[in-house]
C-alpha cells in the first residue's frame, strides 16, 4: 500500500490531485506552519498564459500552525465567486460545477478556520473527480520531518511512501530503508497550459473525467 502526505492548500494544482489518485492513503498535514503568500490561502486560476490569484484573506500571527489560522474580516464569498465567474464563465463546464463551489465558500465566515475551508473544497473536488483514496489527518511529533513521514506511513499500514520531487534535497531516504519502507517519486502528468493553475481549471474546461483522462494518457 502507498502513502503520501501534503500540506492543505486552497484548491491545489493538478499534480496534487494526481498524487491523491496514485496512493491508497493520503495524509493532510494539519499543524504545519502557515506561510503567508504561499498556496495555503491562495491559488492561481485561469490558464498558465493568463493566470491570476484567488486569495482568501486570513488572520495569521507569525509562525502560526495552519490549523489555527482564521479567515479575516474582509472575506467575501461573493468576491470569490465573482473572481471565478470572471475567469471561467465561458468554459464548457462552468454552469455544471460553479454552484457547488460557491456553496462551500458561502458556508464560511470571518473567524472560521482556513483549514476547514480548504478541507471542504478538497472533499468536494475529490467527490467530483471520483477519487476513492482514504484521506487522514496527520500531526507532527518529530524534529526531523522525514521521521514523521516514516511514522505516518507505518501507522497507516503502508510500505511505500510517494514523495514529491521537490523533497529530493532533504528527504532522509535511509530512514525509510531502515524500516523496510520504499520511497517512490511522484512525477505528475500535466496538461499543456494548465501546469501551474488550480485543478478547477481542468474541471471547468474538461469536466469530471479530467484527472483520469490525464492518467490514462500518460
Amino acid at each position: 500500500m502507498i502513502f503520501a502526505a501534503h500540506q492543505p492548500g486552497l484548491m491545489p494544482y493538478t499534480g496534487f490531485f494526481q498524487k491523491l489518485l496514485r496512493v491508497d492513503v493520503f495524509g493532510l498535514m494539519v499543524d504545519v506552519q502557515f506561510v503567508n503568500d504561499d498556496y495555503h490561502h491562495r491559488v492561481k486560476v485561469g490558464d498558465d498564459s493568463n493566470a491570476s490569484w484567488l486569495t482568501i484573506p486570513v488572520s495569521a500571527p507569525f509562525r502560526s500552525p495552519i490549523n489555527t489560522v482564521t479567515i479575516a474580516g474582509n472575506y467575501s464569498p461573493d468576491k470569490m465567486l465573482g473572481k471565478l465567474e470572471h475567469t471561467y464563465r465561458n468554459t464548457k463546464y462552468w454552469k455544471d460545477y460553479s454552484s457547488q463551489i460557491d456553496a462551500v465558500f458561502s458556508v464560511f465566515n470571518a473567524g472560521d478556520r482556513l483549514f476547514d475551508l480548504n478541507f471542504e473544497l478538497l472533499s468536494l473536488l475529490v467527490d467530483i473527480f471520483d477519487i476513492r483514496t482514504k484521506i487522514v489527518e496527520v500531526y507532527k511529533t518529530e524534529a526531523n520531518a522525514s521521521l514523521d513521514l516514516v511514522r505516518w506511513t507505518q501507522t497507516n499500514q503502508c510500505n511505500v511512501y510517494l514523495s514529491g520531487s521537490g523533497a529530493r534535497n532533504y528527504l532522509d531516504e535511509p530512514a525509510f530503508t531502515a524500516q523496510d519502507l520504499e520511497v517512490r517519486w511522484h512525477v505528475p502528468s500535466l496538461a499543456t497550459g494548465l501546469e501551474t493553475v488550480s485543478v478547477i481549471s481542468g474541471l471547468f474546461e474538461h469536466g469530471p473525467t479530467y484527472l483520469k483522462d490525464l492518467e490514462s494518457s500518460s
